[in-house]
């Protein structure tokens, strides 16, 4: 702020140096003309600065006006300018007067008044309902409430931005929700978000409002603002999930118990079927034609293939039945024990097996070695002619363990890397490679019974990867 004095003719005899410099003119080039100031300020304020300037000469008028002016150095300022008339011996003497640099107050005041602005035309035009709200005895005044509230609430008859909860159609349960909600978001000076239920004459439909403290002079009531918005089709598409859920869950235990009923029924008769057929292989071969002994053969066979079917398929069935526990299990001790059983098929081909570190999981034991025992055969089985390398490894990433077993046999095309794990799934003929299809479709029902995710990286004829993830256990260390 800068001061300043002039005769009564309006010629400047004094700038203080604060005014010199808020003006941007060097002290040595002395005070202004008046016509040299005027001519400095903007056009469009030019007459009513001069205006005042002549009201306080003439008339002794004291004034205080706003206006801007350009300095020397080309920058546009904010100023307020007040001056008065001052006498000596009871006539007036001379002029006085301060100037001021607004600039940053005016754009400050500037910025708030768009900020302003676009949080008003957002409250009155947000879809969601909204308004501040306050604490009156064991009700809820709304101080103020958006379009889109009194649309949905209506007037009724009471004017709205300043009606009760209780005048807004609400029951007294409802209203009683709205003041716990209340004093819970004050007292824990948080958001706090609830649901009800609201009737209305065409039927009743879900709210749901958040209610958050904002700040309010101490003498005032504390406030809340709330955003709230009709909720109906979201829960009622909650209760539709639930109840699809429900039947979901339902048929998958129907089908499992049939799976397991069905398989497990099935193997009475089918070792019938076999025994007998073994039977007669025994004691007729070479006494009947060579079409009979291939017709034995063909029926031996398939009950043999039938049997590993039933076999497999009632794997899978059992192992969404939820009848074991998860518990601590060293996967290390799992593949000592997983290898012992392949150890006939490891001498057979001459398959090498090397085992890195391994962790302990939270795991159903019996399904995590016949996880392995499905992965490390396969690698085994699909080596194609040469002797297979089997590599056994697991690295912690992301709160999880990744296991690998990675083989150097014919590999998968990357457009069956998907395929290979569904039910009843073969990419080559029983002629080629013994099995039923199922394998790799009880590893992912294992994988995913336990929170994980498996596939497979390889390329045909440079063999496959075989990746799996366990949730890692924060409470048990690696």
């Amino acid at each position: 702020m800068g001061n300043w004095e002039a005769d009564l003719a309006l010629r400047p005899t004094f700038w203080s140096p604060q005014l010199y410099r808020l003006w941007g003119r060097p002290p040595a080039a002395g005070p202004p003309a008046v016509d040299e100031m005027l001519d400095a300020l903007m056009p469009e304020d030019r007459d009513t600065v001069a205006e005042a300037y002549s009201a306080l000469r003439e008339r002794g008028d004291p004034f205080a006006v706003e206006y801007r002016m350009r300095r020397s150095d080309g920058e546009v300022r904010a100023m307020v300018g007040m001056g008065t008339l001052l006498s000596e011996g009871g006539r007036p003497s001379r002029l006085a007067g301060t100037i001021q640099d607004v600039t940053e107050r005016r754009e400050v005041e500037e910025a708030l008044r768009v900020r302003d602005a676009e949080l008003r035309s957002l409250y009155d035009s947000s879809p969601l309902m909204m308004g501040i709200v306050e604490l009156v005895g064991e009700d809820v005044l709304h101080v103020s409430e958006n379009p889109s509230t009194t649309r949905f609430f209506g007037t009724l008859g009471v004017e709205a931005g300043q009606r009760l909860t209780s005048e807004m159609g609400m029951p007294p349960a409802a209203t009683a929700l709205w003041v716990r909600r209340y004093r819970e978001a004050v007292a824990a000076r948080r958001p706090v978000r609830f649901e009800y239920r609201h009737q209305l004459s065409g039927g009743s439909r879900w709210l749901s409002a958040t209610v958050c403290p904002i700040e309010t002079a101490p003498w005032q009531r504390p406030r809340c603002a709330y955003v709230m918005e009709d909720a109906t089709d979201r829960k009622r598409a909650e209760e539709q999930l639930v109840v699809q859920a429900d039947e979901l869950a339902r048929s998958n235990r129907e089908l499992e118990q049939f799976a397991y009923v069905a398989s497990h029924d099935l193997q009475e008769p089918l070792r019938t079927m076999a025994s007998f057929a073994q039977l007669l292989e025994v004691r007729y071969r070479g006494r009947l034609d060579g079409d009979a002994d291939d017709f034995l053969a063909f029926i031996t066979d398939g009950a043999g293939r039938m049997r590993a079917l039933i076999t497999d398929l009632l794997s899978y069935a059992k192992l969404s039945s939820g009848r074991e526990s998860a518990v601590g299990v060293d996967t290390a001790a799992i593949l000592t024990s997983t290898l012992t059983n392949l150890q006939a098929a490891v001498a057979e081909r001459g398959a090498q097996v090397t085992v890195g570190p391994l962790p302990i999981v939270r795991a159903v034991e019996g399904q995590l070695e016949q996880l392995f025992l499905n992965l490390i055969g396969n690698a085994i089985k699909f080596a194609g002619p040469r002797a297979p390398e089997v590599r056994v490894t697991a690295e912690l990433s992301g709160g999880a363990w990744v296991f690998s077993v990675a083989d150097n046999g014919i590999g998968i095309a990357p457009e069956y890397a998907e395929r290979v794990f569904e039910i009843f799934q073969r990419l080559h003929t029983r002629a080629e490679y013994t099995g039923t299809g199922m394998g790799l479709a009880i590893c992912r029902r294992i994988v995913e019974e336990h929170g994980g995710r498996i596939w497979v990286e390889s390329i045909a004829g440079a063999g496959s990867t075989f990746r799996f993830t366990l949730p890692a256990d924060p409470a048990i260390r690696p």
